[in-house]
């Protein structure tokens, strides 16, 4: 409320501060009206930002994104009509802030669903452990300082050389690039999430794999949104300006610039995040300066000088362009190879590694698998010297959740076979089971979290989910790249 406040009080200073000065104080006016119709959006904003991660961990990962599809959809709708209505920016500001709060409520429901694992509680934080938590928000903060920052440069170059007509088709750029964006975010915070898993484990191949799948992934679907709304350019700028045939111009290659952008920004956020879940927070936060603020401004500038108005509009393109050719300049100079490897890439650390006879890598195809990887699993914990009672409860829930992936794994298609790759780790405080199979989704955390609370019946129907859920100190389910993923943790105790 106070953000919000602040935001409408200073509306007018903001303006000016990003733009609305010199040749550009006609616009003053209007900047205002639109600040201020933002301004009433903050708290859903902050809220947004704060609840977002948090449900896609607690299995709510498809909510998230259908409230960030309906919030894209419903500013641009609402915007059509604020013109419509002839509210002037500000209404078209007003709208942006309806499709927050409406974002917000679709993420607020999640936590109707009993069986989900968070729930509001009273906060019983100290000032210092908040501090702790907000570190991890480095990567957004940063990405926000960035988009603060670069508006003001921008936005004057924008006003000088293309006036109102080039602030509108920046401001049709800006609702286009909302819905593109959906997919840059999903392929990051998936990147991020499997990257914390692989790097917590010292899984170098997985991280390899990721790599890959990414790519493919960020060709398929982000290459398929480019293809369409190149398509689609020209009709959607006709649907917003109307008549005006100088705006229809510019909107039309704006929109062009976002539809190639596409891939690219989705690349771009993958690194970012990927960095930041490898602890590489310096480097992290080059990439964000250089393809949120560096970049972008130095295109503007270059391109403006060459092509005026329509060179500064395709800036953001540019600059994601120019943060990936970096990124790879600096590998082959460093690497001194001209196409540099996957490992290069990965750039992880010199000691990201695990002793070999701290780790069991082996694949399950079939019962005999089962009871064999059960079999080398208490062998392993015994020469780790660790207590029988720990060893006995990991080679249950081994056994359990694999015979069950191997058994059920494929109801609907009895004749094809589940894989399951099988990875344990031993750490200095917890041994880690990790079991990743390639069969339908099957979300076991929803399970875990149902049988917490089902009848005896239940429970037997459900015999090794159950069981796994009380033997295992730490279970932990996650499903992406159409892979199931079960994590069983237990707690050292050596004999």
């Amino acid at each position: 409320l106070f953000a919000m406040a602040c935001v409408l009080l200073l509306a007018n200073p903001i303006a000016m501060l990003l733009g609305a000065t010199g040749s550009g104080a006609h616009l003053q006016a209007g900047a205002t009206d639109y600040i201020r119709g933002l301004g009433f959006g903050v708290p859903a904003v902050i809220l947004n930002a704060v609840l977002s991660p948090a449900i896609q961990m607690d299995s709510g990962r498809k909510r998230v994104l259908t409230s960030v599809v309906i919030d894209a959809v419903i500013d641009i709708i609402l915007d059509f009509v604020a013109v419509s209505m002839g509210m002037g920016l500000f209404g078209i500001g007003l709208a942006t802030t309806i499709g927050r709060y409406i974002r917000l409520v679709i993420q607020l429901l999640h936590f109707r669903n009993k069986t989900h694992f968070l729930h509001f509680v009273p906060l019983k934080t100290s000032v210092r452990e908040m501090i702790h938590m907000l570190s991890f928000g480095t990567e957004k903060a940063w990405r926000r300082f960035g988009n603060v920052l670069r508006p003001v440069f921008i936005n004057k170059l924008i006003l000088f050389y293309g006036g109102a007509a080039a602030m509108t088709a920046m401001s049709i750029r800006g609702n286009i690039s909302d819905l593109t964006e959906v997919l840059a975010v999903g392929l990051a915070d998936t990147v991020g999430l499997l990257t914390g898993i692989y790097f917590g484990e010292k899984n170098e191949e997985a991280q390899k794999h990721l790599g890959k799948s990414v790519h493919r992934s960020c060709a398929l679907f982000c290459g398929t949104a480019a293809v369409i709304f190149l398509i689609l350019a020209y009709p959607i700028a006709k649907f917003y300006t109307r008549e005006s045939s100088d705006i229809t111009s510019l909107a039309h290659l704006a929109i062009i610039g976002v539809a190639l952008q596409c891939p690219l920004q989705a690349l771009v956020r993958s690194r970012i995040t990927y960095l930041q879940r490898i602890q590489k927070t310096k480097s992290m936060q080059l990439v964000i300066m250089l393809s949120t603020v560096v970049y972008p401004i130095l295109s503007a500038l270059g391109l403006g000088m060459l092509f005026g108005v329509y060179g500064v509009l395709l800036c953001y393109l540019v600059g994601d362009f120019m943060t990936l050719f970096t990124i790879w300049i600096y590998y082959a100079v460093t690497k001194r190879r001209f196409r540099p490897s996957a490992q290069d890439y990965l750039n992880l650390p010199d000691d990201f590694h695990i002793n070999p006879g701290d780790i069991i890598s082996l694949d399950i195809r079939n019962m005999e698998d089962v009871s064999l990887a059960a079999e080398q699993l208490s062998m392993f914990c015994r020469g780790h010297k660790l207590s029988s009672k720990v060893g006995n409860r990991a080679a249950v829930c081994l056994e359990e959740m694999a015979a069950n992936t191997v058994t059920h794994g494929f109801p609907l298609n009895k004749s094809k076979t589940p894989i399951i790759d099988l990875r344990v780790i031993i750490t200095s405080h917890r041994l880690i089971i990790r079991l990743q199979d390639n069969c339908p989704k099957f979300d076991v955390g929803s399970r875990f979290t149902t049988l917490a609370e089902a009848d005896q019946q239940e429970k037997m129907s459900n015999l090794g989910i159950w069981l796994t859920q009380n033997l295992a100190d730490e279970t932990r389910y996650v499903y992406s790249f159409e892979t199931n993923t079960i994590f069983m943790e237990f707690n050292i105790d050596r004999e």
